[in-house]
């Protein structure tokens, strides 16, 4: 018995992590403004997108390594990632709109209303703190990293003039999908946001993102952001810091984490048909 316990439970934990990191969540963005656009009858209120599952990003980042060895990439070395609308600092060069934006809110097509993104209101992002480590640098050209910590702030705007902080990305950790892909993972957070803009992104069953926040998160929302990575510009700046440079498209993900209540029903319902099923095999071979 102790060895089918064992066995159930490492299945039970294999299906509910399958469970939460499946297909991506639905989601739209209520702006508050009907600007109108093409399939409006495919928009969840007068004033919001169509559902949608995925944002399409592309953005330039700025990476300052800080090198163990003089002059040479090393693993271990730390880095800092500066990335998407940001102000020009010590050895990073000011971003514009124009090189860092969300190119697309998917899907469109089955036919799903943008009420006038792209036209009318904008999306943006900057981060300056994505602290990490290179991992590999196997291939000297493409040093691999990994990412612990950082805020990504998300941005609002319907002028490409003012810009608004209306949700945060916190990053807790990183792995490759593929060798030229880096999935960077984390929970959304809304610490010191405009709040006249936290309410902008809904889940399907209308609750926004804030307010889900708000709650406790008794059942948090958690992001997925996968992005695409070429071999980057590798320009040293002194002896202890080399600067990487990149351009990037990524994909943005949400999801929810399913309630410890939750997950623990499946686990029960799991367990007791397996025994069920064990002692109907036992019973036959008597």
């Amino acid at each position: 018995m102790n060895k089918l316990l064992k066995t159930l439970g490492a299945g039970i934990l294999a299906a509910t992590s399958t469970s939460i990191s499946a297909a991506p969540m639905e989601w739209y963005v209520d702006v508050g403004t009907d600007f109108g656009g093409l399939f409006s009858a495919t928009k969840v209120t007068p004033t919001s997108t169509g559902i949608k599952d995925q944002a399409d990003i592309s953005f330039q980042s700025q990476t300052l390594v800080t090198t163990q060895n003089s002059g040479t990439l090393t693993v271990g070395d730390s880095i800092v990632t500066y990335a998407g609308l940001i102000a020009a600092t010590t050895n990073i060069t000011a971003q514009t709109y124009a090189n860092n934006l969300f190119t697309a809110l998917l899907p469109t097509i089955p036919d799903s209303a943008n009420n006038g993104f792209g036209n009318d209101w904008f999306l943006t992002f900057r981060t300056t703190n994505l602290s990490g480590t290179i991992t590999s640098v196997s291939d000297p050209t493409r040093p691999e990293v990994s990412y612990s910590s950082g805020t990504i702030e998300l941005l609002f705007s319907t002028n490409l003039t003012t810009w608004s902080n209306f949700m945060n990305l916190d990053v807790i950790s990183s792995t490759y999908d593929t060798a030229n892909n880096l999935n960077i993972v984390g929970n959304i957070d809304f610490t010191g946001v405009d709040l006249a803009y936290a309410d902008l992104f809904h889940k399907v069953d209308g609750i926004s993102f804030y307010d889900n926040w708000l709650d406790g998160d008794a059942n948090p929302i958690t992001f997925s952001l996968d992005q695409n990575l070429g071999a980057p510009i590798i320009t040293p700046i002194d002896p202890n810091t080399i600067k990487l440079s990149g351009t990037h498209g990524a994909q943005l993900y949400f999801n929810t984490v399913p309630e410890p209540a939750t997950l623990g029903l499946l686990g029960m319902g799991m367990l007791g048909f397996g025994v069920a099923k064990q002692r109907k095999r036992l019973k036959a071979q008597q």
